[in-house]
């Protein structure tokens, strides 16, 4: 990878590494990883607590890094903000926890429709479980039973992903990165519960697009669910959502900016 044209290096994003995720397919084009410690910028995901953790003093070096679009899981202290250059936060609810008051907001996966086409829509409902839940025969035995539902494995390589979730009518999802992901190509989404994932994230992303309280479907209910999903056309908050994507480019960091458009990133 060559380096931008006035960056000394490749931007060096940090992002969670412990388990595999799609979402964060999206820096893996124009990035390298770096450690919480050494990188440019937090970007992708809800890793709030990473940042508060690894910067609750200045580094040595005397630069800090940006935040820009990141999420977190639960509520936390707000003292580490000084050692870091916050351009951009991921919703309202967040902002309103850290004690900041930004006009802006955004998930930086809503621009992932930029970075990889979308297939011809298909009139087929998709599930997208959380990677914990994958293997629960309970999905398996749904798709089963209902012609036109497809179940997508996310951990599966990542443009395939999300190429498949561009290629329907409907996405039921368990992941935030699905929910965020059908946002950035405009198709209706169902919030599906999943236990070990908290509710915090998900509400501030919808927070951030308009999104009015969305159902929450239990894994029990999915068949009756998906039956009865009526025909869709487009998102009634896509002003929001166009608007979020104006906001992460207009607020990527400048000192990090180089000749690629940030919406290629």
């Amino acid at each position: 990878m060559d380096a931008p044209a006035h960056f000394s290096h490749p931007l060096r994003l940090f992002w969670w590494k412990a388990k595999p995720n799609f979402g964060y397919v999206l820096f893996q084009i124009v990035v390298v990883h770096a450690g919480p410690l050494a990188c440019d910028m937090f970007g992708l995901g809800s890793i709030l607590e990473v940042v508060r953790r690894n910067h609750r003093g200045s580094r040595a070096s005397g630069d800090a890094p940006w935040i820009w679009g990141t999420g977190l899981l639960r509520p936390m202290g707000c003292a580490f903000l000084s050692n870091v250059h916050a351009a951009l936060l991921r919703g309202p609810i967040r902002a309103e926890i850290l004690e900041v008051t930004p006009k802006s907001f955004g998930d930086p996966g809503l621009l992932v429709a930029e970075v990889v086409p979308p297939h011809l829509t298909a009139d087929t409902i998709t599930l997208v479980p959380h990677h914990s839940q994958i293997d629960d025969p309970q999905f398996a035995a749904v798709v089963a039973k209902e012609l036109g539902l497809r179940l997508i494995d996310v951990r599966r390589e990542p443009r395939q992903v999300v190429s498949q979730i561009s290629a329907c009518r409907h996405v039921v999802s368990a992941t935030l990165h699905g929910l965020v992901v059908v946002d950035a190509y405009g198709i209706p989404s169902t919030w599906m519960d999943t236990e070990s994932q908290g509710r915090l994230k998900y509400l501030n992303h919808t927070a951030s697009v308009g999104r009015s309280l969305i159902t929450l479907i239990a894994v029990a209910d999915l068949l009756g669910y998906v039956r009865h999903l009526p025909n869709q056309h487009g998102l009634p908050y896509q002003d929001n959502i166009d608007r979020s994507r104006a906001d992460l480019n207009r607020h990527f960091p400048a000192p990090l900016r180089a000749e690629t458009p940030v919406a290629a990133i």
